[in-house]
């Protein structure tokens, strides 16, 4: 069980999973080039048109400290049905812990059902670089 705090550095670059209770799958990729690994929902749910709905994935992750997850919308429910990741990307640091959840909205003039098992959103994984900062005392 991942603990709050608990700090994960490798030797290479895994991503460790953990499901929850009511997870359907773990995340994956539909083909070995697809840059994302498609996320699923663990419940019945349905978002009605103009409104929004933070949907369950049933999972946590733990990544390298030099890596991050961005949660991003799935083009084909977005031309389609007008449904889409409202915060976009979201930014998963390595420090979170908490199962990871989908914000997702409803542009569009139909209620959109989304079924357990169904494909909600994809996560990137990305490395990334914290720089040191200092303080300029001159005003540009």
């Amino acid at each position: 069980m991942l603990k709050k705090y608990d700090r994960y550095t490798p030797k290479n670059d895994y991503v460790i999973i953990e499901a929850t209770e009511d997870n359907f799958s773990l995340p994956r990729r539909e083909t070995q080039l697809t840059g994302g690994y498609d996320l699923f929902a663990t419940k019945d749910e349905v978002i009605r048109p103009l409104d929004r709905k933070i949907i369950n994935t049933g999972i946590k992750i733990k990544m390298p400290e030099d890596m991050l997850g961005e949660i991003r919308s799935r083009n084909e429910m977005a031309i389609k049905y007008g449904v889409f990741v409202l915060d976009a990307p979201n930014t998963i640091s390595p420090d979170f812990n908490d199962e990871i959840k989908v914000l997702l909205a409803n542009i569009g003039h139909l209620p959109f059902d989304i079924l357990r098992g169904d494909k909600i959103a994809q996560i990137i994984f990305s490395k990334h670089e914290i720089p040191n900062m200092e303080q300029q005392d001159e005003r540009l």
